[in-house]
């Protein structure tokens, strides 16, 4: 039976894991970049005066940009699922010969499942929250290898969560003291990128989502191997 892996290790397996991978990483982050940098240009032109006055004036205009923004918008939550399933594949699959385009493929193939079991964790994290902040902690922490368990071990639904849970049982505080911590190391590098144009998106797209996948999924066979 292992023990649980102290933030600083689980930080330096990652690095190593997210180094040795960067290129297949890279390669299935790409896909998000589109998406970032349309919300970064409306944004933009939104908060100039003179477009903002010009499509609130014109209801075709109005109409046909929320039209775009909602499309956008809809392939942009795909297209992140999508990703972060690929992403999660491959820490389950790290044979040299599976690259970003295998990896995205296989994903594919899962993707409703998965969107699935990423809807029912978040309806019922949100749900806590919604009602006091403490359920809303509770099931973060209970439900955080939920993915995990669906790529790894191929349980669905519900039966996803409950694995979760149990994983969890036992060791709430060490599972949620991990991943704050890992959330707050993103939270500082944002926070200090965010007044460089771009460069925080690139950061969170490049960096912080596979770094924050592959932290999860080892934190998570930590948890499997330490019971």
């Amino acid at each position: 039976m292992e023990k649980l892996l102290p933030v600083s290790g689980l930080l330096k397996k990652s690095f190593a894991i997210y180094q040795q991978r960067f290129g297949v990483l890279a390669g299935i982050q790409l896909l998000n970049v589109p998406f970032a940098l349309i919300g970064g240009l409306y944004g933009k032109l939104f908060f100039r005066d003179s477009f903002r006055d010009a499509v609130m004036a014109n209801p075709w205009a109005f109409g046909a940009m929320a039209a775009v923004l909602l499309a956008v918008f809809i392939a942009g939550v795909i297209v992140t699922l999508w990703t972060q399933l690929a992403l999660i594949l491959s820490m389950k699959e790290r044979q040299p010969t599976m690259d970003a385009g295998g990896l995205l493929a296989l994903a594919w193939q899962k993707s409703g499942s998965f969107a699935w079991v990423y809807f029912l964790t978040n309806s019922i994290v949100v749900g806590g929250f919604l009602m006091l902040v403490v359920p809303g902690i509770l099931f973060a922490v209970w439900f955080s290898f939920a993915l995990y368990v669906f790529a790894a071990e191929g349980l669905t639904g519900m039966e996803a969560l409950k694995r979760s849970r149990a994983l969890v049982a036992g060791n709430w505080w060490g599972v949620g003291y991990r991943f704050l911590c890992v959330g707050a190391l993103f939270f500082m590098m944002l926070a200090v990128t965010s007044w460089i144009p771009f460069a925080s998106d690139a950061l969170n797209i490049f960096f912080c989502m596979p770094f924050g996948v592959i932290f999860g999924y080892l934190l998570y066979d930590n948890v499997k191997n330490a019971r």
